[in-house]
């Protein structure tokens, strides 16, 4: 099961068998193969339905591929065989299926006791849906998606973003990575169950909470262009768009002074920009205020103002555009993969990027049931050759799976606490860590408490994204801060932070500086635009 090229990344030599259909297995099984995993795919040798797209290029390359028509006995034995000299397996079948054909958990486990098996079913494997057809479009409108997504008709709106798939592939992803981490703690493998229903809940997550108070997050949304006044798209005097992404009071101010509109900053009706308003007439009038200004220069003129002064801020791109954006090459996000059937193809690149264990896309998509030799190779062993988990150790299991890992959180807003919440869930003890001068800004409302001032606790998101976890406050701009910050870094197995690069460095708490700390330390940033020259600096929210 060698891969054709060389294999790296953080899962060299890990063994993966894709009995999978669709976009979601695919999608969480190439980042495997990315990341070093050998992934064998089983394909039927009826054809796929997928394979006609380019899109099925992508999603398995660096993968072999062999054809098993899993309806014959004999194959199924074969397929059996496979799961034997594999670490990891994966399947998509409706709930019953893979009983039925011995390939179930229980069947797997008997002749690989260390196995990590992930189910992805449509709808999860019990309840009265259990058994429905699991296209995403399906998932997507039994799950809210379509609903919330507002348009400029009343009435439900198609999603063309996949976002059961991908929450699902996240899913199959961090489940699969958590049963390792058991493994390799306590030599026990186990069974891994999600579905498309939870992806497409899953990557909602933080935004559920507004399922409360629907009717007013669908107004603030109904204009296409968005419905806060700085967290908008606008069109500039060239016909060309960008998108301005303010969401705390810092970055309103220094919005209201880059566009000389200083009445945004002074006057009452938006003392509780950028996230709280009076009246939509308030609103409604900083909109426009804003809209005229842009509207007098070209967007290259505005995103070089904004830009320098610090304004999170981004242009309104094609996919297309996005591909040739330069610092989108140079951050290697974008890569050419010379593609048998399609020739040379622009595909994503690695999209996380590890600093000793890099991935590597390592050969294109397979044609399909091309490597034959990999069950020949497997007849020719002795009968009683041991797979990768024959033996496990038989440690104590943990009660969750990451019992005992310490994670130090200095991240604000969604992305970054949504990711250590999520390492929370888990079972991680994380430590939320908010300086003084750079209080969480997703606290705040934009409403006012009994004594008139802003509401810091009142955000459903940030309850919702830092669940479960411990909370300290350090003046990190004091040296006293920022040792005691170290101190917690020395106890610590894992730092999240999504600052913009030159900030922890700044802070004196860059990487370089905390591995002489800790040198088994493992440090996650996440910042707008990757940490690569360009626009590595610039200040991002989500939208922008």
């Amino acid at each position: 099961m060698k891969a054709d090229g060389e294999a790296s990344g953080p899962l060299n030599g890990l063994k993966v068998v894709d009995l999978t259909r669709g976009m979601p297995g695919a999608i969480a099984t190439m980042l495997l193969s990315d990341y070093g995993a050998e992934v064998l795919k089983l394909e039927n040798p009826k054809g796929n339905p997928f394979e006609a797209s380019p899109a099925y290029r992508v999603w398995n390359r660096g993968k072999r591929s062999i054809a098993l028509d899993l309806d014959d006995p004999e194959a199924r034995s074969s397929a059996l065989l496979l799961t034997k000299e594999a670490d990891i397996v994966l399947e998509s079948f409706r709930p019953g299926v893979s009983a039925r054909w011995g390939l179930d958990y229980p069947s797997v486990r008997e002749e690989n006791p260390a196995i990590i098996y992930c189910s992805v079913t449509a709808f999860g494997p019990n309840g009265p849906w259990a058994q429905r057809h699991g296209y995403e479009g399906l998932v997507a409108a039994a799950s809210g998606i379509m609903t919330d997504q507002v348009g400029v008709r009343e009435g439900p709106m198609f999603s063309s973003v996949p976002l059961a798939g991908l929450g699902t592939s996240l899913l199959a992803v961090q489940g699969i990575l958590a049963a390792l981490h058991v493994r390799n703690v306590s030599g026990i493998g186990q069974r891994v169950e999600t579905s498309m229903y939870q992806g497409a809940v899953a990557i909602r997550a933080p935004l559920l909470p507004e399922a409360d108070e629907i009717s007013k997050f669908q107004t603030l949304n109904l204009l296409p262009q968005g419905g806060l006044p700085a967290y908008r798209m606008y069109p500039c005097s060239d016909g060309k768009w960008l998108h301005i992404g303010c969401l705390t009071r810092e970055f309103w101010d220094k919005l209201a002074v880059a566009l000389d509109l200083l009445e945004l900053a002074t006057e009452p009706e938006f003392q509780f920009a950028p996230a709280g308003w009076a009246t939509d007439q308030d609103r409604e009038t900083a909109m426009e205020l804003i809209g005229k200004r842009l509207s007098e220069a070209p967007r290259a003129h505005w995103l070089t103002v904004l830009a320098d002064a610090d304004v999170p801020v981004a242009p309104v791109l094609t996919t297309q555009e996005y591909m040739d954006v330069p610092q989108v090459r140079e951050n290697d996000l974008v890569q050419t993969v010379a593609d048998p059937a399609l020739g040379d193809m622009e595909q994503v690149g690695m999209p996380i990027e590890f600093s000793e264990t890099p991935g590597s896309t390592r050969a294109p998509a397979p044609e399909s049931g091309l490597y034959t030799d990999v069950l020949a190779s497997l007849a020719k062993k002795p009968a009683s050759s041991d797979g990768p988990g024959s033996s496990p150790k038989q440690g104590r299991l943990p009660e969750h799976p990451l019992e005992g890992m310490r994670v130090l959180d200095l991240s604000s807003f969604i992305a970054a606490p949504f990711g250590s919440m999520v390492l929370s869930d888990l079972g991680a003890d994380v430590i939320k860590v908010e300086s003084i001068q750079r209080i969480d800004g997703w606290r705040g409302s934009g409403t006012q408490d009994q004594d008139g001032l802003p509401d810091w606790e009142a955000s459903p998101y940030f309850n919702w994204v830092n669940r479960n976890k411990r909370d300290v406050t350090l003046n990190l701009k004091d040296p006293r801060g920022v040792e005691a910050v170290k101190t917690l870094i020395g106890k610590a197995d894992i730092v999240v932070e999504n600052f913009t690069p030159r900030v922890m460095a700044d802070f004196g708490l860059d990487y370089d500086t905390l591995r002489e700390i800790k040198p088994d330390l493992i440090m996650i940033s996440l910042s707008g635009y990757g940490a690569e020259v360009s626009w590595r600096d610039y200040v991002a929210f989500g939208m922008s």
